[in-house]
C-alpha cells in the first residue's frame, strides 16, 4: 500500500522522503536526519499475520511492526525538528471476533494478532510527548490492483470461487480511496488522535461478501474453502480468514468524514467495472 499512499500525495504536490527498512532497523543517524526534514510521518511496516505462526514467523511479524516503531518514535521523541504528525498502522484484529467495536466501546483480542497490535500501537503512543499520534486500525483493503482482494478476485475469475469456512464470520473493508482520503482528512483535522477505525460503515458477512464479488465477476459461487483446510495450510493463523470483527468507524464519522464508498456494492462498482 505505500506505493498508492505516495502516489497519492505525489499527485498532490508534495515532497515524499522514503524511509526504508535499512532505516528503520539500521541506519538510525539516516532515520534521524530524514525525520528532521519531514512534517508527516506516515508508518506503514508490518509483514504479513497470514501465515504459520511458527516462533521465527512470530519473531518476523514482530520485529516488523515492534522494532521498527520503536525506533522510529525514539527518533521522533529525539528530533531537533519533529513532525507535527505521526500517523502509524494497527489493524482492527486488536479486538474480539465477539461483538461490534468502535474506538470507544471495546473488547480486544487475547490471542497473538491482539497483542501484536496493542503492543504496536503501545510503542507509536510514545511519540505523543513530541506530536500528534494517529493510528489507523484497518481492515481489509479493497484494491483492485494489489494485496488481499486483488488476489482473491484472480481466484474468482477462474471459478473456483465458494464460501470461505463458515462465511458467517464479519468483515470489516475499507475502499482504497477511501483509506488514502482518510490519510489526508486526518492530516487537516487536529481532532483526530489515537485510535481511529479505517473500516467502511457496511459490514458484512464473509458469504454475502464473496457471493457479490462471485455475481458481479459472472462467475459461480460452488467452491467452498473449508476452515479445516485454512488450518492445515496456516495453522494458528488461519483464525485471520475464519474469524472476523464486527467494527465501526465512529471517530471519522464523528468527525464528519464522508466515505465515497460505504457499502459493498459502491465499491464493487468501481473495482469491477
Amino acid at each position: 500500500m505505500g506505493g498508492r499512499v505516495k502516489a497519492f500525495f505525489l499527485n498532490k504536490g508534495d515532497e515524499i522522503i522514503t524511509l526504508t527498512r535499512h532505516d528503520l532497523l539500521n541506519d538510525y543517524n539516516s532515520l534521524l536526519e530524514k525525520i528532521n526534514n519531514a512534517d508527516i510521518i506516515i508508518h506503514l511496516s508490518g509483514a504479513s499475520l497470514i501465515r504459520r505462526w511458527t516462533q521465527k514467523n512470530r519473531a518476523v511479524i514482530r520485529s516488523s511492526r515492534i522494532n521498527t516503531t520503536r525506533n522510529l518514535t525514539t527518533a521522533i521523541r529525539e528530533a531537533e525538528r519533529p513532525p507535527s504528525l505521526f500517523i502509524s498502522t494497527s489493524a482492527v484484529g486488536i479486538y474480539q471476533s465477539n461483538g461490534v467495536h468502535s474506538e470507544d466501546d471495546y473488547v480486544y483480542d487475547m490471542g497473538f494478532p491482539g497483542q501484536i497490535c496493542k503492543d504496536w500501537e503501545a510503542e507509536a503512543m510514545q511519540a505523543v510527548k513530541k506530536c500528534r499520534v494517529a493510528i489507523f486500525r484497518f481492515g481489509i483493503i479493497l484494491d483492485k490492483k494489489e494485496g488481499a482482494f486483488a488476489k482473491m478476485a484472480r481466484i474468482y475469475k477462474t471459478g473456483f470461487g465458494g464460501t470461505i469456512a463458515s462465511g458467517k464470520q464479519p468483515v470489516a473493508w475499507v475502499h482504497i480511496e477511501d483509506v488514502l482520503n482518510a490519510y489526508d482528512f486526518t492530516i487537516h483535522n487536529p481532532r483526530i488522535h489515537g485510535a481511529v477505525n479505517i473500516v467502511s460503515p457496511g459490514v458484512i458477512q464473509s458469504s454475502e461478501y464473496t457471493r457479490m464479488l462471485a455475481r458481479k465477476l459472472h462467475k459461480p459461487h460452488l467452491f467452498p474453502l473449508p476452515g479445516w483446510a485454512l488450518r492445515l495450510v496456516y495453522g494458528k493463523g488461519a483464525i485471520l480468514l475464519t474469524e472476523g470483527q464486527s467494527v465501526v468507524p465512529k471517530r471519522l464519522l464523528d468527525c464528519g468524514f464522508t466515505f465515497k464508498y460505504p457499502l459493498l456494492k459502491n465499491a464493487l462498482e468501481e473495482l469491477v467495472p
